[in-house]
């Protein structure tokens, strides 16, 4: 499965927001602990420990989409079956149906974001058809083997505890044939 790699360099704020996170899982002895760690994620991007993340589009969407407009240059997506893991409030996937996607199916452990991300999509006019939302976890996709044309994700495995699990498993639902994109984190 041929990927695209983003090695760009983190925002000092993202550098912060994951380091923080990496002195957190040390200082609680959970740095081993996956379950833990994905909780606390998805603790975060549900609100748990501040309403900053009612802002998350206000903080973070433009540089979201012009890093996404970049990495997605080179890739033909034109009637694809795409799955956006990670999906948040769907910057990615939106720009995956404005390039002729057939349908993207926007993925995220927290709910909060998927609900977000499911409002932006009725504003835009999407129909089901077009486009779906669901609750998972990117180390183990919900998914049948060949499932999809294109996987995609976009600064998510930073978030990861095991980031070549998740690799695995979006290279497990992708047909032969098709691609999987992530950019770094």
């Amino acid at each position: 499965m041929p990927t695209v790699l983003w090695t760009g360099k983190l925002s000092p704020l993202m550098s912060l927001v994951v380091n923080t996170s990496n002195i957190l899982a040390w200082i609680t002895g959970d740095v081993r602990n996956t379950v833990s760690m994905k909780q606390r994620v998805k603790e975060g991007y549900d609100g748990a420990f501040t309403d900053h993340v009612t802002m998350y589009d206000e903080l973070g969407l433009q540089f979201q989409i012009k890093a996404a407009k970049a990495q997605l240059e080179e890739l033909h997506l034109k009637g694809k079956e795409v799955l956006d893991v990670g999906a948040g409030t769907g910057a990615l996937s939106f720009l995956v149906l404005e390039r002729g996607a057939a349908k993207v199916i926007c993925g995220d452990i927290s709910q909060y974001m998927l609900d977000q991300c499911r409002k932006k999509a009725l504003d835009k006019g999407y129909s089901k058809d077009q486009i779906d939302f669901r609750l998972l976890d990117a180390e183990s996709l919900p998914f049948d083997d060949n499932s999809f044309d294109a996987v995609i994700t976009g600064m998510t495995l930073g978030l990861l505890p095991n980031q070549a699990r998740a690799v695995a498993e979006m290279a497990r639902v992708v047909r032969h044939g098709g691609f999987g994109w992530c950019s770094w984190p």
